[in-house]
């Protein structure tokens, strides 16, 4: 996952390393401004462990300084890292995070805990623009950050998917899995909060709560030892393959923010992760439990 990714990068070395190169001196002039503002004031208990400045090979040009941060005292959980993280970015022109594995941008301004809970569930990347006008990349967890513009080297965006636009667009962009899952963990999550009567594992309870997805068929209700239902098998859909989806009931506890409702996209969890038994947590297969 990418937030495994900048973890890696985010070692604890406290070497500063510069790269010089043969960059257009006007895209990285701007793009250094567009990070100023995130490098001069870090998120508090962090500091500047890594600076790559743009450079030029044989092959490769790049425009696009990038900054580490690490944590003095990394002790914070992921989802209380990543309330402070949202709120600390935002100052400073974070719009968007990141979709994985689609890199679609999906707004955050009116849908934070939709960001909480992608973030607390181990998917945080952020994306935002500058004064300047120019887009940028921030990822991290409670050990580190990092970011970085996102230009090419004429000084565009690589990527138009990493645009801001309407949460309607972004889901219009994301892949019919995609939407699928997000439908059914919205159908499932807002049935509970307009049925507080009803077991919410019973089995009954997310029947009637599938209902409200287009086709619900040939989705199979998986049972425990006791009768209840905590997942979901779903089948293969687009690029997609046959996954697990984790329907314990929301908890506010865990993820620190109220139940949104509507607005889970569902975050994949793979083999090298830790075990994460919360609402939205999808595995590729089909469900053990």
């Amino acid at each position: 996952m990418l937030l495994k990714k900048i973890a890696i990068a985010l070692a604890t070395s406290t070497l500063m390393v510069t790269l010089v190169g043969c960059a257009n001196p006007i895209l990285v002039a701007a793009n250094h401004r567009a990070l100023q503002p995130l490098a001069e004031n870090p998120m508090p208990g962090f500091k500047l462990s890594l600076k790559y400045d743009p450079t030029c090979g044989i092959d490769y040009c790049t425009v696009n300084p990038r900054y580490e941060f690490t944590s003095s005292n990394p002790t914070k959980s992921q989802p209380e890292f990543c309330g402070e993280f949202l709120t600390w970015a935002t100052k400073y022109g974070a719009d968007s995070w990141l979709f994985d594995p689609e890199n679609i941008a999906i707004p955050t301004k009116g849908h934070e805990a939709s960001f909480q809970v992608a973030c607390a569930s181990g998917e945080g990347a952020l994306l935002g623009t500058s004064e300047n006008g120019v887009r940028w990349m921030l990822a991290g967890n409670p050990a580190g950050y990092g970011f970085s513009t996102v230009m090419n080297t004429d000084g565009q965006l690589d990527d138009a998917r990493l645009k801001l636009v309407s949460w309607k667009d972004a889901i219009d962009q994301i892949s019919s899995g995609a939407r699928r899952n997000l439908e059914i963990l919205d159908a499932v999550n807002s049935y509970r909060i307009s049925h507080p009567q009803e077991k919410p594992r019973a089995l009954e309870t997310i029947t009637n709560a599938l209902k409200a997805v287009k086709e619900s068929s040939d989705i199979k209700l998986i049972e425990d030892s006791k009768g209840e239902v905590n997942h979901l098998q779903v089948p293969a859909d687009g690029f997609l393959l046959e996954r697990c989806i984790n329907i314990e009931p929301y908890d506010e506890t865990y993820f620190l923010t109220p139940n949104p409702g509507t607005g889970i996209y569902g975050t994949y969890s793979t083999e090298e992760d830790a075990p994460l038994e919360e609402f939205g947590i999808i595995t590729s297969g089909a469900c053990t439990s």
